[in-house]
């Protein structure tokens, strides 16, 4: 049996399953720490209104003890539609954190596949399945998977192998590539901003080094960017336009938050399991490109030998903007910017080891001794897992806690705190505080009369008011937000933010009258929004047109052949 039938697409899929029950394994055997909760309270917000009917659900009815928060307004949606394509499975009797942890193992899945596409252009199969099989296990995914629990940021590593790929292909001239790196950097796009950004200065530095007709390249680049901007658009647009109205990031940011600064002293202090394991790779990397540099004339594909120039130019530019010397950059960015992601480059020499590995493997072993369960590619496996229980934290077991942070659907994050909130009314205790007193969804706080709440729910909220005598101000029980809205016909009646708790107050005139409040992206002053759903379905269906069209086409030319 040859190479190619040993390592059909199909039985890569078989191998990559496997690899990814081990990786995912740690997940099953302990309870993982970090951002944990909030992404368990965010599937369950999203996933519970999808299918309810509420197909992109922007704002999170029940969150925070019933306030409600904008947080998918400004959340990247992609992995909880995956999630959510799984929640009937809750209806079984499964639980969330079981459904996080499928999910993760397909984000696993996809990782490997991804990874294997980008590889098997660089190397042979064998290869190129053995190192995606070993990006699955680097400390830096294995850590945002186990320690962080970064779940938005675990898919984005599954799709940027493919943002990798088509840049490739786009510098060697490939009529595709543009319609495919555009989809994939929507996707990536519309699933983790800040990596994605990561991934734009990989394949920018790329392209500069790589292609012999540099400024065609880089136009064909920057097209396909600005067409995965545009797929993502629908997202992008209106969580850019309405973060005005959210702090701004200098009140959001934390002073250190060790997980989104720089590698330092301080985060070995804190964390030196974690940075122990951002040694090894940041180690594995110098050892690999010094190997590579030494066997350089080995290497007779021009093309080969300009790709490590450019991923050990683009691992640089990770290191200046992963350690604290580009901090004059990032407070300069900070004013226009509430994305921090220094410790996020480090997903660049993730992916640039990959890189490494697949070219430095040609000298690992001898071809015909290449099986990925046998050998020294067997122990190789085995010090990846053993890599991965070092990077796991365990979560301490405080029922009571967790109970309460799943009663009050808490996201109180505070870069989803709006700019009429205040800090007291916006914080943990606050919100498990309100679970006690149980305030009315609806009350009059000045006039007099009567109101009742006849619906409330994700589809909207109707009440019925009476005022007697003079007009009257109720205040719902609920967040106010820009994107609330009174159904046309009601055009007396006004919203406005209550100082301090930034609760919805709806001032009414005298008489009787029902109103529904309903919240929409695209309604009311926001109808332009429509516009950016428009542009993303248009383009995200001619990116899909391309790429067909050419498999079409190949696929039908192998036949004849």
């Amino acid at each position: 049996m040859n190479h190619t039938q040993l390592f059909s697409f199909s039985r890569v899929l078989v191998y990559v399953l496997l690899a990814s029950l081990v990786n995912i394994m740690p997940m099953r055997l302990f309870e993982t720490g970090g951002d944990s909760m909030f992404h368990f309270m965010l599937i369950e917000c999203f996933a519970g209104q999808f299918w309810q009917g509420d197909f992109y659900p922007r704002w999170c009815m029940e969150a925070n003890s019933g306030l409600g928060v904008p947080v998918f307004l400004f959340y990247f949606p992609l992995p909880y539609y995956v999630a959510a394509l799984l929640y009937p499975l809750t209806y079984a009797g499964v639980s969330i954190y079981a459904l996080y942890t499928l999910s993760m193992f397909l984000a696993t899945v996809v990782t490997g596949i991804t990874a294997y596409l980008w590889l098997r252009d660089i190397t042979d199969r064998p290869r190129a399945l053995m190192v995606s099989i070993a990006l699955l296990f680097m400390p830096y995914r294995m850590e945002t998977m186990l320690f962080r629990s970064g779940y938005a940021e675990v898919w984005a590593m599954a799709l940027l192998p493919l943002m990798f790929m088509y840049t490739r292909r786009l510098v060697l001239g490939k009529k595709e590539a543009v319609a495919g790196f555009a989809l994939a950097s929507g996707l990536c796009l519309i699933t983790h901003v800040p990596l994605t950004i990561v991934a734009y200065i990989i394949c920018g530095a790329y392209a500069v080094i790589v292609a012999e007709e540099k400024w065609p390249a880089m136009v064909r680049l920057k097209l396909a960017g600005i067409g995965g901007a545009l797929i993502a658009s629908f997202y992008l647009f209106p969580g850019f336009y309405f973060r005005r109205f959210m702090l701004p990031p200098s009140e959001v940011d934390e002073p250190t938050p060790w997980a989104n600064s720089f590698l330092s002293m301080q985060n070995l202090a804190e964390q030196g399991r974690v940075v122990a394991g951002s040694a090894m790779a940041l180690a594995a990397l110098v050892l690999f490109a010094l190997y590579i540099w030494v066997k350089r004339s080995r290497i007779e594909d021009s093309l080969m030998r300009r790709e490590v120039v450019a991923w050990v130019a683009a691992s640089i530019v990770a290191a200046f903007l992963l350690f604290p010397v580009s901090a004059p950059l990032y407070d300069a960015l900070k004013p226009w910017s509430g994305i921090v992601f220094p410790w996020r480059m480090q997903a660049m020499f993730m992916f640039a080891i990959a890189f490494m590995m697949a070219v430095w493997m040609r000298w690992f072993v001898l071809p015909k001794k290449l099986k990925t369960w046998k050998g020294d590619y067997g122990m190789f496996l085995v010090l990846l897992v053993l890599l991965s229980y070092f990077m796991v934290g365990i979560r301490n077991d405080d029922e009571a806690g967790i109970k309460k942070v799943t009663d009050a659907r808490l996201i109180a994050e505070p870069e989803y705190r709006t700019q009429w909130a205040d800090k007291k009314h916006f914080n943990d205790q606050y919100f498990f505080d309100r679970l006690k007193k149980k305030p009315p969804q609806a009350e009059i706080i000045s006039g007099k009369g009567k109101v009742e709440v006849k619906h409330w729910g994700w589809d909207g909220i109707t009440i019925a008011v009476e005022a007697t005598g003079k007009p009257i101000t109720v205040r719902l029980d609920h967040s106010y937000f820009p994107l609330w809205h009174v159904k046309a016909g009601e055009g007396a009646v006004t919203l406005k933010p209550e100082k301090d708790t930034g609760r919805i107050l709806i001032e009414f005139p005298v008489g009787k009258q029902t109103i529904e409040l309903y919240y929409c992206t695209s309604s009311g002053d926001y109808k332009f929004m429509w516009i950016f759903n428009i542009l993303s379905a248009l383009m995200a269906v001619w990116c899909l047109w391309v790429a067909a069209r050419q498999k079409i086409a190949s696929l039908a030319l192998t036949k004849r052949t």
